[in-house]
């Protein structure tokens, strides 16, 4: 999360009263002699955070994704100018062990320990009377290795849901299903939280989640330029991997090359030139 300016994978900011806005170049000059950029910091970090200076910077690309199809739109264009106060943000993702402590604390349950009611599909399927009865359980969307490799075709849209699944009492406390537990993933990173749980903890917290524009130039660690990683465009730098990410032929091998089949505790890999980590794979 961040505060006045932070990741629920980081939550950013002790709370400001009002949500800020990225300056585009195109709204006038950013900062002016009566109200400049935020650019210092104004009080002592927060336990936990790490201050990123404020400053402007290139946002979005005008090239799109690695290996995109020639001529197709993207949600990344076109790269425009932004210009962004200074903020604090948690230095890692929420752990299970913060999200417990919010938990039991509150006795927020979340999204996917909710048994969902049919009326919470209206607008989303045609005729919220036709969801069978018995497909109205608690549970999440998990990776389900063992889908049918001899029918999946990746050449139709959103053709990745064909290897995932919904799985009764997958949450938060059982990222795999009712028979997994986070016992001995309390420094991982909590999975299986949705907008309203990002929200409800960071009011807890005090703090808000970082806005997009503050994400991206955060990520960055003020380096400039079209970057493919945080760091660069190296996706192992020194034949070094520094983030936690399937390796291989996706969804069919996973060589685990980085050490890690599924989550990796917060901050194993290096942080980036702000001291923010896992600020790319992971979660």
């Amino acid at each position: 999360p961040t505060t006045g300016g932070q990741r629920a994978s980081n939550p950013s900011v002790p709370v400001a009263d009002d949500e800020p806005a990225a300056h585009h170049a195109d709204d006038g000059p950013a900062g002016t002699a009566d109200q400049p950029l935020l650019v210092d910091e104004p009080a002592a970090t927060p336990d936990g955070m790490v201050w990123v200076p404020g400053g402007s910077y290139l946002m979005g690309n005008d090239q799109g994704p690695p290996n995109a199809e020639a001529g197709k739109l993207h949600d990344e264009g076109p790269a425009h100018e932004v210009a962004i106060d200074g903020f604090w943000m948690d230095r890692t993702e929420v752990t299970n062990a913060q999200f417990l402590e919010f938990a039991e604390a509150t006795g927020y349950q979340t999204v996917a320990e909710r048994t969902p009611k049919r009326e919470d599909f209206v607008g989303q399927v045609p005729d919220i009377n036709d969801i069978p009865a018995e497909n109205l359980v608690a549970g999440s969307i998990c990776f389900n290795s063992n889908f049918d490799r001899s029918t999946l075709r990746k050449d139709v849209p959103l053709w990745t849901y064909q290897v995932w699944e919904y799985v009764k009492g997958a949450d938060w406390r059982h990222p795999e299903g009712p028979d997994s537990s986070i016992d001995d993933r309390l420094d991982h990173p909590v999975v299986h939280v949705s907008w309203d749980d990002a929200m409800a903890y960071c009011r807890w917290a005090g703090k808000r989640p970082p806005t997009e524009a503050e994400c991206e130039y955060a990520a960055r660690g003020g380096l400039e330029g079209h970057l493919i990683y945080p760091w660069g465009n190296d996706q192992q730098p020194d034949g070094k991997w520094t983030m936690n990410i399937w390796q291989g032929e996706f969804p069919y091998d996973n060589d685990v090359a980085d050490g890690f089949q599924k989550t990796a505790p917060v901050a194993t890999f290096p942080p980036n030139a702000y001291g923010l980590y896992d600020i790319s794979g992971n979660v």
